[in-house]
């Protein structure tokens, strides 16, 4: 059986969702206005935060009217209804956020939360993630291993002989076991590692493997096929968002200079 937990979603993280969606989405889910709704309509009202527990079927908005905390519960199998997309966020972007954010910027902890959250049905424990502080032995169900770890990149679009045009993209690597000869992990510091439910932030392999990257959609390598690897499959842009860089200056938008150049919006 798995572990009970719970999740708690501040109102920052609420703004930041309907902000980057509002950005980027044609029908944004304006999580804020319909929050607002179901609070008192007088008085002095303060969200405090956003609950869901794998154990319950309501997740709930905890609020303080007049100086009282109080809450509010809202049936999460309801597809499509507030109680529905709070909760998916309480499981996925609230923690993924909290952990890449910072360091990666909203929009990547953003894609990678709702590439959790397409295989998650609420109030089906059986689906949900489960958020490790790192990937142990017992995660695998076997000694000959096989998993997945994500990172971020540019993929360039366009070029002339100044300017290159990219957009930000996820790339999938497989991670496939392997003695010391054969390894080629240098220990790099991956944004996400996934064994099946299993899921770790801000980590590196710490032992011997193979780290298989995206391939060529053409390609004839045997890895391409048996893990999934071509291109078109492993290779996602994160937005429509257009990133020009100089051969000679590189990016120069504020928003994107080298000090915060993965903490894009």
């Amino acid at each position: 059986m798995k572990a009970i937990h719970t999740f708690r979603m501040t109102g920052q993280t609420v703004l930041d969702i309907d902000a980057y969606e509002a950005a980027n989405f044609t029908k944004p889910t304006k999580l804020w206005d319909r929050l607002v709704k179901v609070l008192p309509q007088s008085g002095e009202v303060q969200l405090d935060f956003v609950m869901a527990s794998t154990l319950d079927k309501t997740v709930a908005v905890i609020y303080t009217a007049d100086g009282v905390q109080s809450k509010k519960d809202l049936a999460i199998e309801d597809k499509g209804g507030l109680g529905y997309h709070l909760f998916l966020h309480c499981v996925t972007t609230a923690p993924i956020s909290a952990a890449l954010a910072g360091q990666y910027g909203f929009a990547n902890a953003y894609f990678l939360a709702q590439k959790l959250a397409v295989n998650v049905i609420p109030g089906d424990v059986t689906t949900y993630p489960e958020y490790v502080q790192r990937i142990l032995p017992e995660h695998f169900a076997a000694d000959d291993y096989d998993f997945n770890v994500f990172r971020f990149a540019l993929i360039g679009e366009s070029r002339d002989p100044e300017y290159t045009v990219g957009l930000r993209a996820c790339l999938r690597h497989s991670v496939i076991s392997s003695d010391e000869g054969m390894s080629n992990n240098v220990n790099e510091v991956f944004p996400m590692m996934q064994v099946g439910p299993y899921i770790t932030f801000n980590s590196y392999i710490p032992f011997p493997a193979q780290i298989l990257p995206p391939q060529n959609d053409n390609s004839v390598l045997p890895i391409a096929d048996k893990y999934s690897l071509r291109a078109s499959e492993a290779v996602e842009v994160i937005n429509d968002r257009r990133f020009t860089l100089s051969v000679t200056s590189g990016i120069s938008e504020p928003e994107v200079a080298v000090s915060q150049s993965l903490d894009l919006m």
